[in-house]
């Protein structure tokens, strides 16, 4: 695996071109980032690590450009929905009541037949081709600005 320069998406090091953000990896052009992901299942951190891993990710990204962000903060190993995802939907939500962001989309509702998401998607109509959109994925948050 590798990294993309431009967007931070983990790669696989045969693919000549970043799926996330378009850069060519063996010139580094590529199209503006308005796309990006930040995992944080990635090495099991706790809560507060989670937490100082999102803030700085989306630092980064909104830095680069990016206008949409999808949040890998799986659902829990109780079946019931585990803590970080909790805590990180509750810190989403209160920079959305702030104004920081404007569409907080979880994944169990990133379908077409939810009002907030067809917003959504008239505004963003690209995030449509995500491979999560109607999946019903617990395990992710989709945010934008």
């Amino acid at each position: 695996m590798t990294v993309c320069e431009t967007c931070g998406n983990e790669i696989n090091v045969s693919q000549n071109k970043c799926p996330l953000c378009g850069t060519d990896l063996k010139t580094n052009q590529g199209k503006k980032l308005r796309f990006g992901i930040i995992n944080l299942e990635k090495g099991l951190p706790t809560i507060e690590e989670a937490e100082k891993r999102l803030n700085n990710s989306l630092s980064q990204l909104f830095k680069r450009g990016a206008n949409v962000i999808k949040i890998i903060h799986g659902y829990g190993s109780s079946g019931i929905g585990g803590k970080i995802k909790v805590e990180i939907r509750k810190s989403l939500m209160n920079n959305k009541n702030k104004g920081l962001i404007k569409f907080v989309i979880y994944g169990e509702n990133f379908t077409d037949r939810d009002h907030e998401t067809k917003n959504f998607i008239q505004k963003y109509p690209g995030i449509a081709d995500d491979s999560d959109f109607k999946r019903g994925n617990k395990g992710i948050t989709i945010i934008a600005k």
